[in-house]
């Protein structure tokens, strides 16, 4: 893995098992935080980094899958396919 891109060791998959996606609270701005961040993460397979410098960070070889039925979360294959 490079610097910027972060993920299991080779030959390995990392799960997110997520347990409760119910709807959180509307924000000022309209959105919901952790729906959000859960759809950055996914659709751009990667997350920024927290601090002054918010670099990007790629994230490899990870899928998310939700409780119940271990259906995928927003279809597709994961993160990492």
């Amino acid at each position: 893995m490079s610097q910027d891109t972060y993920g299991p060791p080779a030959g390995k998959r990392l799960l997110l098992f997520l347990d409760d996606l119910n709807m959180p609270r509307v924000d000022k701005y309209g959105t919901q935080q952790p729906i959000a961040l859960l759809r950055l993460f996914v659709e751009r397979k990667g997350l920024y980094e927290r601090g002054k410098t918010l670099n990007w960070r790629n994230i490899k070889d990870t899928q998310v899958r939700r409780w119940p039925g271990g259906a995928l979360v927003w279809g597709g294959c994961g993160v990492g396919c």
